[in-house]
């Protein structure tokens, strides 16, 4: 078809349910914290008058879970969001390709920084797992090398490997070199 293939509205659909997902997911962690600074609040005024809780229980263990389990799901979004652009960034169109270039970067470091932030380790690691197959998929084997690094865990770099063979042979030869 002329009109940019059979596909087409399928991209143009995906082209605006992935940001209006990913705003959704922001404006839920946005009221998310909102609750919590609320809950400090009350714990701070508590303490000023008395009447202090234990100081840590398992449901605020739980919610914190919960709260690194999210993290973890917004950079698989993004990843995914992201993952639209690769083929557009090796258009023959220069226009085309700086926006698809420019808008997958955009992503790719939003992801990166919401991973880096994880505090728990292994949630931390799921979510640069996500990462790393992104730019192996992208053909951006040093950002995943870089990235694989982070992950202090050795089960699970060695998942990330298992599902990234490609990193494989580099590893190898930086290893070699170290």
């Amino acid at each position: 078809m002329a009109d940019g293939g059979a596909f087409a509205g399928v991209r143009a659909l995906g082209l605006y349910l992935v940001p209006q997902s990913i705003w959704l997911l922001f404006d839920l962690f946005r009221e998310r914290a909102k609750n919590t600074l609320v809950e400090e609040e009350e714990s701070v005024a508590d303490e000023k008058t008395g009447q202090s809780e234990t100081p840590e229980t398992d449901a605020e263990n739980e919610e914190a879970s919960d709260e690194e389990a999210s993290a973890v799901m917004l950079v698989k979004f993004k990843c995914e969001a992201a993952e639209m652009y690769i083929d557009g960034m090796s258009s023959e169109d220069e226009e085309e390709r700086n926006y698809e270039t420019k808008r997958f970067k955009n992503l790719l470091s939003q992801a990166t920084q919401a991973a880096l932030e994880i505090d728990d380790e292994f949630y931390q690691g799921a979510a640069i797992h996500q990462i790393v197959k992104l730019c192996v998929k992208a053909n951006d084997l040093a950002t995943a090398h870089k990235l694989l690094y982070k992950v202090e865990d050795r089960f699970l770099r060695e998942e990330i490997l298992n599902s990234c063979p490609r990193l494989l042979p580099s590893m190898n030869v930086e290893t070699a070199h170290n």
